[in-house]
């Protein structure tokens, strides 16, 4: 026997584990990450509340369409912006998988305009995402911080322009009334 505290000898090759390793990132995707870790959905949220603060009505995480909207606001002159908050790559491609969604967005046919905000963007910690990712019917918001201006790196175009607040003035009703009744059970 050798002096080395193991006897590897004695091990046949099927006692062998080969040891399992992480799949190693790519540096753009660590750099992904790295923003991700640096600015958060939480902080992107209080910037955009920041840069539509003169808007009528803010609400996030609410389903007011047929999906959950990241950030829903409606301008003083009652057009409807729908912003869906991204912080890797990935999960902006992902997005991509709620095809119905997308075609309705995509839609140049008027008669779903109560399903569909006047204007979609997607917000994403600067340098995440470039503007030629960002698809046709929408646009993009980049945050360096949450107590900074948010940038519109693309402008998103109108949809539509039809008002369509109206009608959802139920649905904004009662997504208000639960948050506001939530924020007082946690007070006591």
């Amino acid at each position: 026997m050798s002096d080395s505290l193991i006897n590897f000898s004695s091990l046949g090759k099927s006692d062998l584990v080969k040891p399992s390793y992480m799949k190693k990132k790519s540096i753009k995707n660590i750099t992904a990450v790295r923003n991700a870790e640096e600015i958060t959905s939480k902080d992107i949220i209080e910037a955009l509340r920041l840069k539509f603060a003169n808007h009528t009505y803010q609400i996030n995480n609410a389903f007011i369409y047929d999906w959950e909207s990241d950030f829903f606001t409606v301008s003083e002159s009652g057009y409807v912006y729908e912003i869906e908050i991204k912080v890797t790559r990935g999960d902006f491609k992902d997005d991509f998988n709620k095809k119905d969604k997308h075609i309705l967005l995509e839609s140049k046919i008027d008669t779903n305009n109560s399903k569909r905000p006047n204007k979609f963007f997607y917000a994403a910690p600067r340098n995440l995402l470039a503007t030629s990712m960002i698809p046709e019917y929408a646009g993009l918001i980049e945050i360096e911080s949450f107590d900074k201006m948010p940038i519109i790196a693309k402008e998103a175009p109108f949809i539509h322009k039809e008002k369509t607040v109206d009608g959802l003035k139920s649905i904004l009703l009662d997504k208000f009334y639960h948050r506001y009744r939530d924020l007082l059970l946690e007070r006591y």
